[in-house]
């Protein structure tokens, strides 16, 4: 794994720039499979699962604090007692979730 974020950070203004993405979910689609999304967010998915975990499991806060600093908030998704189980990074085309 790599120490840095800005792979993530890039990807995620690459689906901001695309014109060809209108919004991160596939339409028409109330449930998803990871190869249902558009290959760009299926990158971000994993490089997200990359940077925003650690080795241990828990969610990397400093590499969140990069990307709320270039606009992409992250939040916790679904969780339990334990922690997070998943997050979010907003986009302006909508949330992407990992984990």
């Amino acid at each position: 794994m790599s120490d840095t974020v800005h792979e993530l950070i890039d990807a995620l203004m690459a689906i901001e720039k695309s014109e060809e993405i209108k919004n991160v979910w596939p339409e028409g689609k109330e449930s998803c499979h990871h190869d249902d999304f558009h290959p760009l967010v299926q990158k971000v998915i994993c490089l997200a699962d990359d940077y925003l975990i650690t080795n241990s499991g828990r969610p990397n806060f400093v590499n969140m604090e990069k990307l709320k600093n270039s606009n992409f908030p992250v939040r916790k998704g679904e969780g339990d007692s334990f922690g997070w189980l998943s997050g979010i990074i907003k986009t302006s085309k909508g949330d992407i979730h990992y984990g």
